[in-house]
């Protein structure tokens, strides 16, 4: 545990990792008259449910008093003891397989219970066989007028408050939620536990917590919902005393505040959901968040639940009223927390308006430009700083919490500014979709969604796998690494949409069939099966046309898998999905040779050892002029001008035609992967002239490259990659010409 700064000897064991001694120990050095109260309870054989609470009291209570325990592990035991005891009592009431179950809320859902809290709950099932069962449940373990009794349950958190019924639906708690529920809620639904029970109900609930409490985007709101909700609770102090639940800067200032930032963080990691406060104050350390704020926060907090503690533990009574006549140092160290935690959050909360451009203007623009690029070069920071102004013409508040955030954690400061020196492309991005900066920077996967949520957050992990292979690329100008990272955003989404149990598999052509992707790429695939499941079955057809609306599904950025459905063998008459045999026999005896020249680079999906057999069809003479004439025309199409390095003659698609033609002709199979440089080392060796291929693969690496710099850093073509392509049209040339000789001498 951290330790608490400037902390007096006398409260050492705030710190304290001692382990609590079993309730026999306290039973043998408890001197009042309570405790031997409890040694009469502890001798007994049957204990009533209320006895054992008492006993667990004693136990927790005196380990407040002796100060040699840290109040974190006091209040964690003391919460896992009653959950424990009230599991062992629901299930004197209920079997697994009944339809209902209870939610653990408030501290004790979150497993820092106070020895004098209330117990929050809120039931859920049928409440046509579970009525009479609860109400003996809370009969047992709740309080009365006997002593010892039992806890004071609350069932007022419940969908509806005190006049909705005792026992809520799933289905009544979803819509609750989502279209009549208090801003409030959602900060208590995060405390929400439900430990035991049916597991399917369980299961069912915990969903709809997750969905409700946990957004895949940071937003702003939350933390608005903080600054207004601390208003409505406070309770001022006096001369003689102060609060220490609801007090300024008292506990429940602390556990808002960082249930805020559970809920900001618990979408993208479930680590932050349902833990306690002190389990989360270390994580937002661990991870750099805030630190300083946090680190003192923690401290504070420990205090003041120390003081809660020993409260509790002499009066056995659920008040917060700290006196202040007493000049002891826990006095002065609670008094000393309240206006820390009180100053903290007061600054944190105007420090945050500011950057959210609710109040201030040019001056906090400036001052965070001047802190993201204070140590750039020069060039570096100009460049930068023209990328951030996209930012700030950004309107929107999601974008404005990341400014707080970016300054904070020097990781996501780090990133964000290599992003801004080198990836123009990553921050047009980011700049229309800020929100993506969530997954950019915390790079976490959200939890598991369906529908339309799961393929706008597939659209978003594929456009950040993008952005962050275009930022490595800018830097390293390495088109191995920038091709095999797009091939697998790519291919990741493919992956989460498909289900191989269907028996359909993908099967990809060109560039991504060698992981060969650019940024620019176009992707060009076709549905196949196996033989054994039949094309024209219609549970197949529907599953093919099901997987194409979700690969067409419209996200923000566009398509969730922009594709070409023309490459089919049949072109547009292609079925929806084909039978394997089908286009091998296709492939073998009637497929035009531009058809096999498409299909020489393949793979599939999920086999991607699986070959077509097509290649031992080698190509006639005809064939190669008719390829050739086919590559003519379309180097003469007007849109070559478009993208010259792409269409133009000597370019990308004029190299990788007459390679693919080249190497289809001798009829053999590619060594590897067939991708550009085994096909040219391999070509090299069958016509005996490995140094003009070589150069043809530098070319094409040159012009690929070039291709991809003037996309991600926004730039025009560098007048070098006209003569590349020149130098390399007349290597073609040559290549072409010699074979068209070679082969008509032959005949």
């Amino acid at each position: 545990m951290v330790s608490i700064p400037k902390l007096d000897r006398e409260l050492s064991f705030l710190t304290s990792k001692e382990t609590i001694p079993e309730l026999e120990w306290f039973l043998k050095v408890a001197k009042d008259s309570k405790h031997i109260a409890c040694q009469e309870i502890f001798n007994k054989e049957e204990k009533s449910f209320a006895e054992k609470k008492h006993l667990l009291w004693t136990r927790f209570s005196f380990a407040f008093k002796e100060r040699k325990y840290s109040p974190e592990k006091i209040l964690d035991e003391w919460s896992d003891a009653v959950q424990k005891l009230l599991e062992s009592e629901w299930y004197k009431h209920f079997s697994e397989s009944d339809e209902c179950v209870p939610a653990l809320m408030g501290k004790l859902g979150s497993g820092e219970l106070n020895l004098s809290s209330d117990i929050d709950l809120i039931f859920f099932g049928s409440p046509h066989d579970s009525k009479i069962k609860i109400r003996n449940f809370i009969s047992n373990a709740g309080s009365s007028l006997q002593v010892p009794s039992g806890f004071k349950i609350d069932l007022d958190l419940r969908p509806g408050g005190k006049n909705a019924p005792m026992i809520c639906s799933a289905d009544q708690l979803g819509i609750h939620l989502w279209n009549q529920s208090d801003p409030w809620e959602r900060y208590s639904y995060t405390r929400m536990s439900v430990p035991f029970g049916n597991i399917n109900l369980r299961t069912k609930i915990e969903k709809i917590r997750d969905k409700f409490c946990y957004r895949r985007y940071l937003r702003v709101d939350f933390f608005h919902s903080f600054l207004r909700l601390r208003k409505q609770y406070r309770v001022e102090s006096t001369k003689t005393h102060v609060n220490l639940k609801l007090g300024a800067g008292g506990i429940r200032d602390v556990e808002l505040f960082v249930q805020t930032f559970q809920i900001l963080f618990g979408g993208k990691n479930s680590d932050y959901r349902g833990g306690s406060t002190f389990s989360t104050l270390r994580m937002l350390i661990a991870d750099e968040v805030h630190v300083k704020l946090f680190k003192e926060l923690q401290a504070a907090y420990m205090i003041l639940r120390q003081a809660e503690g020993e409260l509790h533990a002499f009066k056995d009574q659920a008040g917060f009223n700290w006196p202040l006549d007493k000049e002891n140092m826990l006095t002065i160290h609670v008094v000393e927390s309240m206006k820390k935690v009180h100053r903290l959050v007061e600054d944190f909360a105007k420090s945050s308006q500011n950057l959210f451009g609710q109040k201030g203007g040019a001056s906090s623009k400036l001052s965070f430009e001047n802190e993201i690029l204070s140590d750039l070069s020069e060039a570096d920071r100009r460049k930068a700083s023209n990328n951030l102004e996209n930012y700030f013409s950004n309107k929107n508040r999601m974008f404005a919490f990341y400014r707080n955030a970016i300054l904070n954690q020097k990781n996501m400061k780090q990133a964000f500014v290599d992003l801004l020196v080198h990836s123009d492309y990553g921050c047009r991005v980011l700049s229309r979709r800020p929100s993506l900066l969530d997954l950019f920077f915390l790079r976490r996967n959200f939890f598991e969604s369906d529908g339309v949520e799961k393929f706008e957050y597939l659209s978003d992990i594929k456009m950040v796998q993008r952005i962050l292979a275009s930022n490595h690329f800018a830097k390293t100008e390495n088109t191995s690494v920038l091709s095999k990272n797009v091939s697998d955003a790519y291919e990741y989404t493919l992956r989460q949409v498909l289900d191989p149990e269907d028996g359909i598999d993908i099967l990809f052509m060109g560039k991504m069939a060698t992981r060969e992707m650019g940024l620019k790429s176009d992707l060009d695939f076709i549905l196949v099966t196996d033989d054994e499941y039949e094309t024209d079955n219609m549970v197949t057809k529907k599953k093919a046309r099901d997987l194409y609306k979700k690969l067409s599904f419209p996200t923000f950025f566009g398509p969730l898998v922009p594709f070409d459905k023309t490459g089919g063998p049949m072109g547009k008459a292609t079925p929806i999905v084909m039978n394997l045999s089908s286009l091998q026999n296709h492939l073998e005896t009637k497929a035009p040779s531009w058809q096999l020249l498409m299909y020489l680079k393949h793979r599939f999906l999920f086999n991607s050892d699986r070959k077509l057999t097509f290649l031992n069809r080698p190509l006639e003479l005809e064939d190669f002029e008719d390829l050739f004439r086919i590559l003519k025309e379309r180097l003469r199409m007007p849109d070559r001008a478009q993208d010259p390095i792409k269409l133009a003659r000597g370019g990308l698609f004029h190299t990788e035609f007459v390679v693919s033609a080249l190497f289809l002709n001798k009829g053999k199979r590619p060594r590897g992967v067939a991708n550009m440089e085994e096909l040219c080392a391999d070509l090299g060796r069958i016509y005996s002239d490995e140094q003009i291929f070589k150069e043809i693969h530098s070319n094409y690496q040159n012009l690929f490259k070039e291709r991809e710099l003037s996309f991600v850093k926004n730039s025009d073509l560098v007048p070098e990659s006209r003569n590349v392509r020149l130098k390399n049209f007349d290597l073609l040339e040559s290549v072409s010409q010699s074979w068209l000789k070679v082969n008509v001498a032959g005949d």
